[in-house]
């Protein structure tokens, strides 16, 4: 086991060199199973009769006004994060949070996975609706489509999640904005798209050092002529662990041709982490064919679990 491990790890640091913010990586996991947490939390208040109820979310100023529960403000504490937005949309069960570190200069947006009946019938309404990138010119995602659950699961938080990231980028311009999430909530994605558009485009200021993507088994989002098209735009690490079967999800076939945008950080077995280009690469996590993969690696990245832990 141990002669095993130390030649993949030397063969793996030869192949495959790169580099990445470790602290970034588990910033974002730590939030990832925060918001599994809170609303968790949240739903067992409701049930003692509490009065954190979907009318509780009113993020039009972008501005926090629910008194969020004490294991999340305890522990978004102590990662030195204040918390701005609560975000929810009760027809597709969308949930998560935006806020933001002086102490990093980051502004992050965080998106829930699936944790529901709803959530799962996001994920299977797999129909492909055409999508134009949000800008000022003429499209230039010509062709593109887009899996139809995901987009409206993300987009239907959109303008609580512009608002409370305008309302903060008013007094920290220059703060990087990070938008992670994991599994169904990869789908965060086509939120950063468009902010993208509305905040650094239509002020002249297309920087998209500035954004970073940064998701956890995520399915594929759309099509072939998005991947390629929108890859190139975005800061986009999508990171997969090994055996993980969302990854493989939805098929790609005739029908409904998915492809993964490019890039991949693929976790195997033992713990190593190794970076494939292109986007569908068969040395990483397309390597294993559907009847190869499982649901256990979906929830664990780098020992973290991608779950409610605290």
């Amino acid at each position: 086991m141990n002669i095993i491990f130390f030649i993949t790890l030397f063969f793996y640091t030869i192949n495959y060199s790169f580099s990445y913010d470790t602290t970034l990586i588990n910033t974002c996991t730590q939030l990832i199973s925060l918001e599994y947490c809170h609303h968790i939390d949240n739903n067992n208040s409701n049930n003692n009769n509490n009065q954190n109820n979907d009318n509780d979310y009113d993020n039009t100023n972008g501005k926090l006004n629910i008194n969020i529960n004490n294991i999340f403000k305890k522990e978004l504490d102590k990662m030195h994060i204040i918390p701005q937005s609560i975000i929810f949309n009760n027809t597709y069960d969308t949930h998560g949070f935006v806020g933001y570190s002086t102490k990093k200069k980051q502004i992050y947006t965080i998106l829930r996975g699936t944790n529901s009946f709803i959530n799962w019938m996001d994920d299977f309404d797999i129909k492909l609706i055409n999508y134009s990138y949000p800008t000022t010119q003429n499209n230039i995602c010509i062709n593109c489509k887009v899996h139809q659950g995901f987009y409206l699961y993300a987009m239907s938080v959109y303008n609580d999640v512009y608002n409370a990231i305008k309302y903060i980028h008013s007094t920290h311009p220059t703060y990087e904005l990070i938008f992670s999430a994991h599994s169904l909530g990869s789908s965060v994605l086509f939120i950063a798209l468009k902010i993208q558009a509305d905040i650094y485009i239509l002020n002249n200021k297309n920087n998209k050092n500035n954004i970073h993507i940064i998701t956890f088994g995520s399915p594929r989002l759309g099509n072939k002529e998005f991947a390629k098209i929108i890859s190139p735009l975005i800061n986009n690490m999508r990171f997969t662990h090994n055996r993980d079967i969302v990854p493989h999800m939805p098929l790609s076939i005739p029908l409904f041709p998915f492809m993964h945008l490019d890039g991949e950080y693929f976790e195997n077995e033992y713990g190593i982490i190794k970076y494939c280009d292109g986007y569908e690469n068969n040395n990483c996590s397309n390597k294993y064919s559907l009847y190869e993969t499982n649901t256990n690696d979906h929830m664990y990245f780098n020992n973290h679990y991608l779950g409610c832990i605290y």
